[in-house]
């Protein structure tokens, strides 16, 4: 007689955990039934068949689960036990011994995997060494994941892998999992973008040299013309038409270096080269230069300008020049870009320790979709012929970096054919409450000495202009076109003062202020480079040749004549 059923038949993975339930539960009930022990369920014949059949069965199903996650995977998977041998292997890793040409029992299961790592030679064996100190990391637990990437080049194809070695166990390892995941793509696609940057590196520094020598090529001619126009001014003439020509030159100069000028900052800026030299300054004195700067273009419009300043001092820490250049571009905007006989405001006020410093102009106005765009580079208000004076779109982005630069902000307001208001907000010293440190006012010797002055410069008309321009000031002059005239010039003539240009043919100002500094009779000269180029690098350069001072051409006749009283 067969015993009764105490426990469906097994037919589904799902109905193990239930199965291995009614096992015991149907043991627990022998149990009381007997009033014994029952360790498992038997049949007729004595054997525990139920319950060892349902364990079998459930390790069977779950190492067909196994097997099929393994096999789902794209990577190449190993398990290894505790020795280091293959216990499963995926598809993937088959297919990857087949490809290859390897053997099963190099690569399958039951293989001791160090042994095998340790039969690579020749390229390989470094990594296959690492391969092996990484698995036998994370089997004695010294580390919960060992990742190396390396290269696996073919005959026909360059590729890299990522092997990736993981505990079988959280607690303790009873084995280690061994990923390989195909990473060529993304090494690919990572070579392209290196390669990629590195050509943008290269383009953004032959832009460099490019604008570099674009403002020296610009600068040199500027510099004889602003020459001539200060020249007529010391000869005044009674003609009215000689004098507003003359006006109009000398505007047009300094809007051409005003553009040359903004074009290299603006390059400075975003490579990191400008450097801001603070000091305590008055706001006022930057107003009141900025505004001697905009005014001929704003009077040229035919614009009235409305200044507007607190009755005491408002002190800044701060760069004089950069934001002299900051409220100058705010003003020549404005005048630009509102028809002729409008008005701008420019006023400045301090909430205790900001300032305010406002431009508003009765101008065309800024669209609604242009305004978030307004200071990023390049970007200009569409142009019409009767309004081409839009510069090169990089005014208002330099101002923004310039008031960034000093921990401020800045903002635009517009409504469309009526008037537009940047706002800029700097940090300011409380009121009344002097600097620690109050910028004290040079006291240069005043003095209406002769000075023997030599210039040198192969831009013929450049140091002609420049020597009329000393002598008509009360200096003696000799002028050189090249380093080596210059060198036999200047111990011919010791001068007290050498105007040197850098770019000279045959022997360059750099290598002509280097022997000068050398030579015991002219060591002790004053040195002034007057140059086209003017990034920091040059600067650099200057210092280190021996040039006492380095001026941009074209050079402001007052700045060289301060220089000459302090020979």
């Amino acid at each position: 007689m067969n015993p009764p059923t105490l426990i469906p038949p097994v037919d589904t993975q799902e109905d193990l955990p239930t199965l291995i339930e009614q096992l015991h539960e149907t043991v627990r009930r022998l149990e009381i039934l007997t009033g014994g022990e029952v360790d498992s369920v038997a049949d007729h014949e004595g054997r525990p068949f139920l319950l060892r059949r349902a364990q079998e069965q459930l390790r069977r199903n779950e190492a067909a689960k196994q097997a099929a996650i393994l096999n789902a995977l794209p990577e190449r998977i190993a398990l290894l036990n505790v020795h280091g041998q293959i216990i499963t292997v995926n598809d993937a890793w088959r297919q990857f011994a087949e490809t290859n040409a390897l053997q099963d029992e190099d690569h399958g299961v039951g293989v001791d995997y160090f042994l095998l790592c340790a039969r690579i030679h020749e390229k390989e064996a470094f990594t296959a060494q690492r391969t092996v100190l990484g698995i036998k990391s994370v089997l004695a637990g010294n580390v919960k994941k060992f990742a190396l990437e390396f290269a696996y080049h073919s005959a026909i194809e360059q590729r890299w892998f990522l092997m990736t070695v993981t505990p079988l166990a959280d607690d303790h390892a009873e084995g280690a999992i061994v990923m390989y995941k195909n990473i060529t793509e993304r090494k690919k696609a990572e070579q392209v973008l290196c390669e990629s940057a590195e050509a943008m590196v290269n383009l953004d520094h032959r832009k460099d040299e490019f604008l570099a020598m674009l403002g020296h090529e610009l600068r040199n001619p500027l510099a004889p013309i602003a020459n001539a126009v200060q020249l007529m001014r010391l000869h005044k003439g009674d003609d009215p038409v000689q004098q507003q020509a003359r006006d109009i030159i000398e505007r047009q100069v300094g809007q051409l270096t005003r553009l040359v000028d903004d074009l290299l900052e603006i390059s400075r800026i975003n490579t990191g080269k400008i450097q801001i030299a603070k000091e305590w300054i008055v706001v006022s004195s930057i107003i009141e230069r900025a505004v001697e700067t905009a005014h001929p273009l704003i009077a040229q419009r035919r614009h009235e300008l409305s200044v507007s300043q607190p009755p005491r001092p408002v002190w800044l820490h701060a760069d004089a020049a950069r934001l002299e250049q900051v409220v100058v571009n705010l003003l020549t905007n404005a005048a630009k870009y509102t028809e002729e006989g409008g008005h701008i405001w420019l006023s400045v006020q301090q909430e205790d320790d900001v300032l305010i410093l406002r431009v508003r102009d009765t101008g065309v106005g800024i669209a609604s979709e242009l305004l978030p765009h307004v200071f990023d580079l390049f970007t200009q208000a569409e142009r019409s012929l009767d309004r081409s004076q839009g510069g090169l779109g990089i005014g208002l982005c330099l101002v923004k970096r310039l008031v960034e630069l000093h921990e401020g902000t800045v903002e635009v307001h517009s409504i469309i054919g009526q008037e537009t208001e940047f706002v800029v907000r700097l940090p300011a010293m409380l009121p009344f409450t002097p600097p620690s440190q109050l910028p004290i006012a040079a006291i240069s010797p005043s003095s209406e000495a002769r000075r023997r002055v030599l210039v040198v410069d192969d831009n013929v008309d450049s140091a002609e202009t420049l020597a009329m321009l000393l002598e008509a000031s009360g200096h003696e002059v000799q002028t050189a076109y090249n380093g080596q005239g210059g060198l036999e010039a200047a111990l011919e003539y010791q001068p007290d003062m050498m105007l040197l240009d850098i770019g000279l043919p045959e022997l360059n100002g750099y290598e002509v202020a280097r022997r000068i500094r050398q030579h015991p009779l002219l060591k002790h000269m004053m040195l002034v480079a007057m140059t086209g180029y003017g990034q920091e690098k040059d600067r650099q350069y200057s210092r280190e040749a021996g040039f006492d001072h380095h001026l941009v051409k074209p050079a402001n006749f007052d700045e060289v004549l301060r220089i000459l009283t302090t020979v």
